[in-house]
């Protein structure tokens, strides 16, 4: 990633404002963008500032960190990479609540608590993965129309047959339970995901490959008594508000709270003691920019070196870390994490 370079004067002749031009490329990064000193501003031959009482004017720019200055007067960040490619993820996930909490968004506990069939939808969708797989929603994020794709699902998405995530998969469902897909053929339901969320997770339907509801409950007891005893609706629900984050396999969330305070006992202890109050809140503020793996699906010095773009981008600021850039767009555009 550069970490500097040039904007040139388009226009202003004449105004109280001059307009210089600068054009984000692949690998540009910055958090906070600001001039690179001082002595930054420069005119070129045969070039003059001048007020209209041609008066020279003044090229020193105010102190770096200091009032009047581009860094302090606005907040630009600058993150050259393309938006999520579509179709090309793998089978992992990052539920928005996650996701919320990584890109510090303020969406509203209310927002996060949207129910349908008893299921949390923030729960199940994937905010990068939605976009990608639906560019008008993107689009319309770019609009105004919505604030967050998560947005869009929530009042439309999950009755379209739009999938959160890479947790669900239409076509399987439909194809393994055909009363489901003549249901939808004849305008009964939406859609198998409609279905889904309604009533199949409840009845032990599976939704995907990646996920047996029977055998969840098998290899744990205490869930599927739980279930018997209707404090959880299905196996489903039980997996995506508890069981990912606490280890249960199947392994698809890319963050794992259990993995990751098994993984690091130092932070266990202060999650204990009440020095911080999860192995999530360390991660975020600070395991993320020490390298620590967030879960077994993701190794952050292998995927540096093996996209040394992105290693340029979190050396320069772009990014706290590659995990970020991995959520972001690492996943959508299909990078390795493993060599």
């Amino acid at each position: 990633a550069r970490s500097t370079t040039n904007a040139l004067y388009t226009g202003g002749s004449g105004t109280n404002t001059l307009v210089f031009s600068y054009t984000v490329r692949t690998g540009d990064a910055n958090l906070d963008l600001n001039y690179a000193s001082t002595g930054a501003l420069t005119i070129g031959e045969g070039g003059a500032i001048v007020d209209a009482a041609g008066n020279q004017g003044v090229l020193t720019l105010p102190g770096l960190g200091s009032e009047g200055s581009l860094g302090v007067n606005k907040n630009l960040l600058i993150q050259g990479f393309e938006m999520p490619k579509l179709g090309v993820f793998n089978n992992t996930y990052f539920n928005f609540n996650l996701y919320t909490r990584l890109e510090n968004l303020n969406t509203g506990s209310t927002e996060r608590q949207i129910e349908v069939g008893g299921i949390n939808l923030a729960m199940v969708y994937d905010e990068t993965y939605y976009l990608s797989q639906n560019p008008d929603v993107a689009a319309g994020i770019q609009f105004g129309l919505f604030n967050t794709g998560f947005e869009h699902f929530a009042q439309f998405g999950w009755q379209e047959s739009r999938s959160p995530s890479a947790l669900y998969d239409e076509r399987y469902y439909l194809s393994q339970n055909p009363d489901i897909g003549r249901a939808v053929a004849l305008g009964v339901v939406n859609s198998g995901l409609q279905h889904f969320l309604l009533h199949g997770h409840k009845e032990g339907r599976n939704f995907s490959p990646l996920f047996n509801q029977q055998d969840y409950l098998t290899n744990n007891s205490d869930v599927s008594d739980a279930v018997a005893k209707g404090v959880f609706g299905s196996a489903f629900e039980h997996y995506v508000e508890f069981g990912a984050l606490e280890g249960r396999g199947p392994s698809l969330s890319l963050y794992n709270d259990g993995y990751y305070l098994q993984q690091n006992p130092d932070v266990a202890a202060a999650v204990a003691n009440g020095t911080i109050r999860s192995g999530l809140d360390h991660f975020i503020s600070y395991g993320q920019g020490e390298g620590r793996a967030a879960s077994p699906l993701f190794n952050e010095a292998s995927y540096l070196a093996l996209n040394s773009d992105v290693q340029g981008a979190v050396q320069a600021g772009g990014f706290a870390s590659g995990f970020k850039h991995y959520i972001e767009y690492g996943r959508a555009e299909g990078r390795a994490v493993f060599g």
